[in-house]
């Protein structure tokens, strides 16, 4: 790729805007509506889980769907950019109708939760998620450019997850408690979706197309059938390997989210610790992410994201330990630590996947980076319906009951194992997943071979 530089710094910080709004849906629903759920609106964890489960069929069809016609757009404004923009207003009117459950009867709240959910993720954030994470390969052709937006993104990203993660409590206490509380709270959050990531539609401008494809086969249209595209994306490599990173990341993040709350509430009995414990795993891993394109650059995103999940693995093993034992300090410290490791996986997933698509069009000439970009989002949220899935059903079999004012030793037992063992689980899934995935070693290769052969321009 070139090594022309495209963005200037406030580019950057537009485009990590945008993520800062994106979390504020998806953090926020991921986090707390599995407790809002259970403890306010009184409804069985496994029932919610399961219809969470079935939601996910409908989102990665929508992906796929929502990738080919980014492929396939022409807009003035851009291929992605529009549809970001598009997205914004009907993503936080259904955020806030989440957490808006009316008091019917208990089969008709379970029917307006999934109705709800469905839109919210299959649709919206569909829509939002993905034309936001394309715009990475449309704003730039640079390489390391993308990995610095990912870095922003990512950043911002957790900026997003920790102030929702100490605020959240506190909002939903300030505005009354119960189910007005959490009203309240999605309202204010979905305000501050609308704006963050309006900033981003105004600070970002996508390449044109004559740029974007100056090198490699000649570009051609992929007119091919869904399902044709469908089975290209399951047989493609580099999109089923960075789907399964998405996957085990996103079920690690949404069971550490959504158990999280759980953990400090009944291990330590005090829910405010909740931000305490965001903190500390999310602070270093903005450090990691501003040091990532550093390493990438000097050692490549495949080595550095290999070592640096060995040693998030090995970190977890004491953390299980002094977890049990509710040692605070060691945990908070073992968090920060770990934090570090983990964010420059984080901080390549979407120049991965950039780096994916450029695979395809270097091989076909085929431009699918909507498609590719599918995995992004699908990925994300098969990952969280996963997790909430899980947590949901186990959970109940251990005899959680959110209406309790105590809960039982194992469901106690439970939630200790989900929060601290099961994320160990998902980073060495992750790791197997990144040990095939050195797209930049085959990238650089086809290109050697497209200039040896005169088809570069």
């Amino acid at each position: 790729m070139t090594g022309k530089k495209y963005l200037r710094f406030g580019n950057k910080l537009a485009y990590g805007s945008g993520a800062f709004g994106n979390s504020f849906c998806f953090t926020f629903v991921s986090s707390f509506v599995l407790i809002y759920l259970t403890d306010s609106i009184g409804l069985n964890s496994a029932i919610v889980g399961l219809l969470m489960m079935i939601s996910k069929i409908f989102d990665g069809v929508s992906d796929v769907l929502f990738g080919r016609l980014i492929d396939r757009a022409h807009f003035k404004g851009g291929k992605a950019r529009p549809w970001f923009m598009m997205a914004l207003v009907p993503l936080a009117l259904f955020t806030f109708l989440e957490f808006a459950i009316p008091a019917w009867s208990e089969g008709l709240q379970y029917a307006y939760f999934f109705i709800v959910y469905s839109l919210l993720n299959a649709v919206f954030y569909t829509i939002l998620d993905i034309s936001y994470a394309a715009m990475t390969s449309f704003v730039t052709k640079n390489d390391n450019e993308r990995v610095q937006l990912g870095a922003f993104r990512f950043i911002f990203a957790l900026l997003s997850s920790l102030a929702i993660s100490i605020a959240t409590t506190m909002l939903v206490s300030a505005f009354g408690g119960g189910t007005a509380g959490w009203r309240m709270t999605a309202l204010v959050y979905a305000v501050v979706m609308l704006v963050t990531c309006g900033i981003t539609v105004f600070g970002v401008k996508e390449l044109p197309e004559s740029e974007l494809y100056s090198e490699g086969k000649e570009k051609t249209e992929d007119n091919e059938s869904f399902w044709k595209t469908l089975l290209f994306l399951f047989t493609n490599k580099y999109f089923l390997l960075i789907l399964g990173i998405y996957i085990a990341s996103q079920a690690m993040n949404s069971i550490a989210q959504a158990v999280g709350i759980y953990y400090v509430t009944y291990l330590f009995n005090n829910p405010d610790l909740y931000g305490l414990f965001s903190m500390a795993g999310m602070f270093p891993m903005i450090i990691g992410l501003f040091l990532t394109p550093l390493f990438t650059k000097k050692y490549s995103m495949y080595k550095t994201n290999v070592v640096s999940l060995i040693a998030a693995i090995v970190l977890g093993i004491p953390y299980i330990i002094v977890g049990q034992f509710k040692l605070l300090v060691p945990m908070m410290i073992l968090l920060a630590v770990r934090g570090i490791f983990t964010s420059p996986i984080t901080g390549t997933l979407n120049a991965l996947i950039a780096a994916s698509s450029h695979n395809v069009y270097l091989k076909t000439g085929k431009k699918m980076e909507g498609s590719m970009f599918a995995c992004s989002s699908m990925g994300m949220k098969v990952g969280s319906g996963i997790g909430v899935a899980i947590a949901g059903f186990l959970l109940n079999i251990s005899g959680y009951d959110g209406l309790a004012a105590v809960q039982s030793d194992g469901a106690l037992r439970m939630i200790s194992f989900m929060y601290l063992v099961l994320p160990v689980i998902a980073l060495a899934l992750q790791l197997l997943f990144m040990t095939g995935l050195n797209v930049e070693k085959e990238n650089s290769w086809l290109e050697r071979e497209l200039a040896a052969s005169g088809s570069v321009q």
